[in-house]
């Protein structure tokens, strides 16, 4: 890794961008989609759009609920940036969003790993892209002059927006490719396809508590469709106990019923659909 990408990165690790869905802090992403733009353009990319989204794309009756009530400035805080190298047609795409998860936390590299909000997902891959495709300019004089290259750069990825004012108004106006890339952390997985999502919200009462820390506190447990009848058993490995102990329930999206989750209870009783 050259210093120049090191230094790209912590940049970009310092500027706190999660949205006003995940924070009420100030959200950096302006100036984030700034500093990414100008370290491509020392590989030739140029702006091709940089703009927040107008708010017509959150009068869809798709998007997600938790969008149908924002102000003007919820957009105004949450730019999309396009970055284009060489010809329109043939391209390729690779989309990576520099909005993250709250709450922010410091950057920091020690001489092996990266530290910070956003070092894997997904500031890091969008380094990652830079150094790829400036090797790939170095190796192929064709990169960038036979074949195009696209980065959409996007806000609105995380906090259940689900791109519908990120990538999706971009693709919607053209800046796409033949071959479009989405770089997510997946283990060096190639995943050719993907799926539908659902978001939902639940409302329980008790002290909370992270999803993979098990506590003594009154932490809501989601069994699927089913709702503990008894205590959950003390023993993870008491599968048949945790499946008796659940009944069907009947379960609503926002329902208090859906929001008894047995998190901590064997993944054998959680994934059980019948009595």
């Amino acid at each position: 890794m050259i210093q120049a990408d090191r230094d790209l990165l912590l940049r970009l690790l310092s500027l706190p961008t999660a949205g006003p869905l995940e924070t009420t802090a100030e959200v950096h992403l302006w100036e984030a989609m700034e500093v990414f733009a100008s370290a491509a353009a020392g590989i030739g990319f140029r702006v091709a759009h940089l703009a927040a989204p107008e708010p017509s794309v959150l009068r869809r009756p798709d998007v997600p609920s938790v969008l149908h009530d924002v102000g003007p400035e919820f957009l105004a805080c949450q730019p999309s940036l396009v970055l284009r190298l060489g010809p329109a047609e043939p391209a390729v795409m690779f989309n990576v969003h520099l909005d993250t998860v709250a709450p922010f936390e410091p950057e920091g590299f020690d001489g092996t790993r990266f530290h910070g909000r956003g070092a894997i997902d997904a500031k890091g891959p969008a380094v990652a892209v830079l150094a790829g495709i400036r090797a790939a300019v170095a190796a192929d004089p064709a990169v960038g002059h036979e074949a195009g290259v696209l980065i959409q750069a996007v806000s609105g990825e995380e906090g259940g927006a689900m791109g519908t004012f990120g990538t999706r108004p971009l693709v919607e106006a053209g800046f796409h490719g033949g071959l479009n890339i989405f770089c997510e952390p997946t283990g060096l997985r190639n995943l050719p396809r993907c799926t539908a999502a659902m978001t939902a919200s639940v409302r329980v009462d008790g002290d909370d508590a992270i999803d993979d820390e098990r506590i003594e506190a009154t932490t809501p447990r989601c069994c699927s469709g089913f709702s503990p009848s008894t205590s959950p058993p003390v023993s993870p490995h008491s599968a048949r106990s945790a499946w008796r102990a659940c009944t069907p329930v009947s379960c609503t999206t926002g329902s208090t019923a859906a929001a008894n989750c047995c998190s901590t209870w064997p993944t054998t009783a959680r994934s059980r659909r019948g009595p």
